[in-house]
């Protein structure tokens, strides 16, 4: 498989309007100093086709940014919403949070879901995908 040269790239400072459910009560209460969000595709050769969203959110402190990879791995809290894959000359694709990851650096937490597109692709192959996106380094 090969990352796509198109992604799409934006920073916000107001995460709670780029987020919903209880991920978003927690920014209205606790707000981000900057989230980047980053989505991109990787495809192969046979045609499967994933689409990565990757998510950097920024706090005051390293106490928020653990509250808030806590209750963003929590299944069912919500979750940021992915920049929209137009761009990308893709339908938008609503992320299941099946195929996710998170990590936290100090007050820096990241987090990072794969969904597949076109194609058939294993779990866990989705899975590893989440898990190495979030480590990609931030610009």
């Amino acid at each position: 498989m090969t990352a796509d040269p198109d992604s799409t790239r934006r920073r916000d400072t107001d995460c709670a309007a780029h987020s919903y459910g209880e991920v978003r009560a927690f920014f209205r209460r606790v707000p981000c100093q900057w989230m980047d969000r980053l989505l991109f595709t990787v495809h192969d050769k046979a045609g499967n086709t994933v689409v990565v969203a990757v998510a950097w959110v920024r706090f005051a402190t390293a106490g928020q940014a653990q509250q808030f990879r806590a209750l963003d791995d929590t299944w069912g809290t919500g979750q940021i919403h992915p920049l929209p894959a137009t761009p990308l000359g893709l339908p938008d694709t609503p992320l299941s949070g099946q195929h996710y990851a998170s990590r936290r650096t100090g007050p820096l937490t990241v987090v990072a879901e794969a969904e597949e597109t076109a194609g058939e692709l294993a779990d866990n192959f989705l899975d590893e995908l989440a898990r190495v996106a979030v480590l990609l380094p931030h610009k």
